[in-house]
């Protein structure tokens, strides 16, 4: 059995888990709903419980993480929103639900070891079906106030600079690619909270996300959200609208607005800055799209305060430089997202070439230490 004692992690359970991993994994995100929630109702089933921080934690923690990936890889296959898809969804949700029951009941009550798949199903869920979303049990979600800082006392000063309207974001950002695998690990929701929490006590109060990185906007959005004002405002929210394959739809500026809006959805607020990726320069749509966007940031400023590019070459800054400047009279984006490190520099023959003469800020990923210049 998948439980057979309290705080014990059974060979069999992790034969099970294995086994749905790799069902999810590859692109069968549909057919693992029905192991995901088999596994969720065995736990009030068996009666088992847990003890904070032990090895059957930790496993209901992969879990969790698991099915995060997996909601992701079945939002990314684009389902037809049938009624089938539906019920999966909804019997998942309630077995969640009835799990966060199962560990209110005892004295002191179990922690619930869920809250990351129950926020990534609600949220996949009101997206492929709005008018049905508010018909769906809530899976036991509380009410969540505001989380206090506490600001690191006489710490070294994070060093700021511009980057478009924000005059002063941190050099360096919290990334947050690591949630797009549970390779590198997975956290509780309460321990994720914890370290964005000391992050920004911390000064660092700038977060850099994407569209396909797991829960991480939502995560992000959350934990923004329940911040005093007074925090919230210093915080800066930075994620990608990455595009893989051609797109189906005219460049309309409803088509993108539609991308930004569901940026913002995810986040649950405004994007401070909006990393736009295309997957093939041949397909010259891009230039069009960015148009759209720069002109988004002046007419629509309650959603994204900027635009910058994520992983483009020298040539294509240069293109979309000076179509932007041809179509709207000035280059618009701020920014440049690449690789850069002691062992891959080649940002240094071009990039920063380009990016200093259309006034581009290069950030960088996959550095020592990842900074913005």
């Amino acid at each position: 059995m998948l439980f057979p004692g309290d705080d014990v992690v059974s060979r069999e359970c992790l034969d099970y888990l294995a086994q749905t991993r790799c069902i999810f994994s590859c692109k069968l995100a549909r057919e693992a709903l029905p192991y995901l929630e088999h596994f969720v109702k065995a736990i009030p089933s068996s009666n088992v419980e847990w003890t904070a921080d032990g090895k059957l934690e930790r496993q209901l923690a992969r879990f969790d993480g698991d099915v995060v990936q997996a909601v992701q890889a079945l939002k990314e296959s684009r389902p037809e929103p049938g009624s089938e898809l539906l019920g999966a969804l909804s019997s998942l949700l309630d077995s969640v639900a009835d799990c966060a029951a199962y560990c209110a009941e005892p004295v002191p009550p179990l922690p619930f070891p869920f809250a990351r798949a129950r926020r990534q199903l609600r949220d996949v869920t009101s997206l492929l079906f709005p008018s049905s979303a508010a018909l769906i049990r809530d899976a036991g979600a509380p009410e969540r106030g505001t989380v206090a800082v506490a600001t690191t006392a006489g710490g070294p000063a994070v060093e700021t600079f511009r980057l478009g309207p924000c005059p002063a974001v941190p050099r360096l950002f919290n990334g947050l690619w690591q949630l797009s695998s549970p390779s590198w690990g997975s956290g509780t929701a309460a321990g994720q909270e914890s370290a964005l929490l000391r992050a920004v006590g911390s000064g660092l109060t700038a977060a850099d996300m994407a569209d396909h990185y797991g829960d991480a906007e939502l995560i992000y959005g959350e934990f923004r959200n329940r911040l005093a004002p007074e925090v919230r405002s210093t915080v800066y929210a930075a994620t990608k609208w990455c595009i893989f394959s051609p797109i189906s739809a005219p460049v309309t500026t409803e088509f993108v607005l539609s991308g930004v809006r569901e940026r913002c959805r995810r986040l649950g607020g405004r994007v401070e800055l909006l990393q736009f990726h295309w997957y093939d320069y041949e397909a010259k749509e891009y230039l069009d799209i960015l148009v759209e966007l720069v002109r988004i940031t002046a007419s629509h400023p309650e959603l994204v305060a900027s635009i910058g590019l994520c992983n483009f070459d020298s040539e294509h800054v240069a293109e979309a430089s000076e179509y932007l400047i041809a179509k709207t009279g000035s280059v618009g984006i701020v920014s440049n997202q690449v690789q850069f490190s002691l062992v891959d520099a080649r940002p240094l023959q071009k990039m920063v070439h380009s990016c200093e003469k259309y006034g581009l800020k290069l950030l960088t990923y996959g550095s020592f230490v990842s900074l913005a210049s």
